[in-house]
């Protein structure tokens, strides 16, 4: 019977990373698979391949138009300088790594990123928009993971391993306990019930499998080499 649930809960690891793969000869013309591409991946965090294996991450998505990848690249540019004398004060957050310039006018300048130079002003950095793109002819395949998706099968799959194991675990102890007999004179210690070890180890199942469905997620990919 061990051997059964161990077979049973194994088992379902097969489908965890499930996922999604789209071509051109899925859509009625190539145009229909460039329109499905930038209406669902369009704004995602992107994978790209590229046909020498090399990769390109746009985590501010991309778009197809006229045969070509066009990406969205934030870069740093400098906005302005602001004289040492003006400033109050400088304040960092750590929860988006952004930095404050407080003014001595009771104003302030936020700032992505800033410059010290060599006369103490302050240069002010912002990230802003800026557009690449590629031939298609050059793009193999794209991809994204859809976080929320990847969780159903490895829940189900961390508490079908969870619970095999409790039940394994519980029937050890059970016969381990019908097995000893209480010495006489004495009162013997308390231990952990089968119950309580089983819902330990199915609620571990659960938290593992959880976190392996976030991290793997439903992978969608688009494939643009012929």
């Amino acid at each position: 019977m061990k051997i059964f649930y161990i077979l049973i809960s194994l088992s379902s690891l097969l489908l965890i990373g499930c996922s999604s793969t789209y071509t051109v000869a899925g859509f009625p013309s190539r145009d229909k698979f460039y329109e499905d591409f930038n209406n669902s991946a369009g704004n995602k965090s992107l994978k790209i391949i590229l046909d020498n294996d090399s990769t390109i991450f746009a985590d501010d998505g991309a778009r197809i138009s006229n045969d070509s990848l066009f990406i969205t690249l934030p870069v740093l540019k400098q906005e302005k300088v602001i004289n040492k004398d003006d400033i109050e004060d400088i304040k960092v957050s750590i929860h988006d790594m952004t930095t404050t310039i407080v003014l001595k006018n009771d104003k302030s300048v936020t700032a992505g990123s800033i410059d010290i130079l060599p006369d103490s002003s302050v240069a002010v950095y912002n990230y802003v928009d800026t557009y690449e793109y590629l031939s298609l002819i050059h793009v193999k395949e794209i991809s994204y993971k859809n976080h929320w998706l990847g969780l159903p099968v490895p829940l189900i799959s961390g508490t079908l391993i969870g619970a095999a194991l409790g039940i394994i675990v519980a029937e050890s102890m059970s016969s381990s306990s019908s097995g000893s007999s209480e010495p006489q004179g004495g009162s013997r210690s308390e231990s952990p019930s089968p119950w309580n070890a089983f819902l330990i180890t199915s609620a571990a199942g659960i938290l593992g499998g959880g976190i392996w469905g976030w991290i793997t997620g439903w992978t969608y990919t688009y494939e643009f080499a012929p």
